[in-house]
């Protein structure tokens, strides 16, 4: 369901998509009409599900379909060219086997406090060198280390904690335009997501990806008095967003302040 955007990003995707690529988009449960528009954009393979399987399980059925073993997984609601898809594909040569462009946020619409979190975001290690979101390129042999897509929520987190420390890649020169969230409350539904499917992850026995250095480098910032009150506010919605991920009954938390 992600009609509001396809008009752009399904776009920019093909744009100078090499012709020998594979491109199939899985319509996962679909009701806004997100399929027909994807077929009157251009002549593209799109895989129908009747009914939402989640996103690992449409992963599994993309995944059916896909010939070629090395592969981008690419969230439908990020902007992305195809030719940028070319140019990190280049990247994935031994020893890399994962590659992700470099993360820009989109800020239209996001609040004078939502920006100060974002900004702390933005400066901390994980999202300076460890960021493998939205859009992430596998090798063959990195798709080699795993089986069938899990079912588990937290599909990124799973790619990145296969392939070892060493051949992983954010690729700075190329770069995709999110959209985080708009407001506090969506923010914090989106936080405890990630905690969720941290959590998730550990309980199957798989260990989440970790980037060093995130606490010294918050603690650094607060030696700087201008940062405080950002550095405040993005540490208190990590607490906020652990506590709302510990309450019982929590379903998938889906961000419609960015669509």
């Amino acid at each position: 369901n992600e009609a509001s955007r396809l008009g752009e990003t399904a776009r920019a995707l093909i744009d100078g998509l090499p012709d020998d690529w594979e491109l199939i988009f899985v319509c996962n449960g679909c009701t806004d009409g997100s399929q027909t528009m994807l077929e009157e954009i251009a002549g593209w393979r799109a895989i129908i599900l009747t009914a939402p399987r989640g996103k690992a399980g449409a992963i599994r059925k993309g995944e059916a379909h896909a010939r070629i073993a090395s592969r981008f997984y690419v969230d439908s609601d990020v902007l992305i060219h195809g030719a940028d898809l070319a140019r990190l594909a280049t990247c994935l040569s031994a020893p890399v086997e994962l590659v992700s462009p470099r993360m820009v946020f989109d800020l239209a619409g996001v609040g004078p406090l939502m920006r100060r979190v974002l900004k702390v975001w933005l400066s901390l290690p994980h999202a300076q060198g460890a960021a493998y979101h939205h859009v992430l390129g596998v090798s063959a042999a990195g798709r080699a280390r795993w089986g069938e897509f899990p079912d588990l929520l937290a599909d990124d987190a799973f790619i990145e904690s296969r392939i070892p420390d060493g051949r992983k890649r954010v690729v700075p020169d190329v770069v995709v335009t999110v959209r985080p969230p708009r407001s506090m409350a969506a923010w914090l539904g989106v936080r405890a997501r990630w905690h969720d499917g941290h959590g998730q992850m550990r309980a199957m026995g798989y260990a989440p990806p970790h980037a060093p250095g995130q606490y010294r480098a918050i603690a650094q910032m607060l030696h700087t008095p201008p940062q405080w009150l950002n550095v405040l506010l993005y540490v208190g919605s990590v607490l906020a967003a652990r506590l709302l991920s510990a309450l019982p009954g929590r379903g998938w938390y889906r961000d419609e302040t960015s669509r």
